[in-house]
């Protein structure tokens, strides 16, 4: 189902991925941040010292310390997916188990422990171990906006959580913020993969320095690619040509040709006319055939 949609959407599939982190940073993150405004409530109604109090949030530090490490040995074997949900479901039974609480020891467990450690993974952290596979030429940009997210969460999520301590009390706050959590943050986070290959599409990989060792100024110049398909492959590499030298022409051979042209591109030598529905995958195997056999 994930396969299909990449292959839909009118853009890359990346800057779905890029959304998703972008509204669970927004959320979950801010969520810890809120033990700010937490704390004068809790402290006003259980009379606790504001050091033993506080000493929760520090704690979370701890627990995010300790999963830190396991953190990348659970990313690399069952990708963010799995990750983020635990990271979710920590995150939202932290802020609803909170409610219960009436020892101090409740809330090292609940807002320290489970939010500490549920933020750890849908934070910072978490994002960062997989996010990056998705862009090469615009991973600054793509982390960027995703990580804007905390920003705009803590201009909008913390006066509302603050609003509604003031008039529905701490525990309404904490209830809520877990149902957002929940209802907004598990479905999307379904959505995530940790590499493009993983639902079909091509990997972003960094891309080497174009180098050709002939002069191109004046040569016929032939461009071969395996299979034809919207043509920004071809288009790319018309443009590295380009920044060589001015060809007096450039052909294009082709193995298979899927059709679905994106860009006004035509094969001068072709192997296979290969009909495909948008959302199919076409491998092509080396099986000893001479490119030189291929028919115009």
């Amino acid at each position: 189902m994930i396969e299909r949609l990449a292959r839909r959407l009118p853009f890359y599939y990346g800057w779905v991925v890029v959304g998703v982190v972008f509204l669970t940073m927004a959320i979950c993150v801010n969520a810890r941040t809120a033990f700010s405004l937490l704390f004068p409530p809790i402290l006003d109604e259980f009379g606790w010292q504001r050091g033993v109090t506080a000493g929760a949030f520090s704690f979370g530090f701890i627990v995010s310390a300790v999963l830190s490490p396991l953190l990348g040995r659970l990313m690399d074997r069952r990708g963010p997916r799995f990750v983020m949900e635990v990271g979710v479901a920590a995150t939202a039974g932290g802020l609803l188990l909170a409610t219960f609480a009436g020892e101090p020891w409740h809330v090292y467990l609940t807002l320290g422990m489970l939010v500490g450690a549920g933020t750890t993974f849908t934070g910072y952290t978490g994002q960062a171990l997989f996010l990056p596979n998705w862009f090469v030429r615009r991973r600054g940009l793509a982390m960027g906006l995703a990580f804007a997210g905390v920003g705009l969460g803590s201009m909008t999520l913390l006066p509302w959580v603050q609003l509604m301590i003031e008039q529905t009390g701490w525990r309404t706050a904490c209830t809520a913020m877990g149902i957002i959590v929940l209802v907004v943050l598990g479905p999307i986070n379904l959505l995530l993969r940790k590499k493009p290959d993983d639902i079909g599409l091509r990997p972003v990989l960094p891309q080497a320095p174009s180098h050709i060792p002939e002069d191109v100024n004046g040569a016929i110049v032939v461009l071969v690619d395996d299979v034809l398909f919207t043509g920004r492959t071809v288009r790319a590499a018309l443009d590295a040509v380009h920044s060589y030298g001015r060809p007096r022409a450039v052909q294009l051979a082709v193995m298979v040709d899927r059709g679905h042209r994106e860009l006004p591109i035509r094969p001068d030598y072709v192997g296979k006319n290969l009909p495909t529905r948008r959302d199919e995958v076409v491998n092509v195997y080396d099986d000893g055939v001479d490119i030189g056999e291929m028919q115009k």
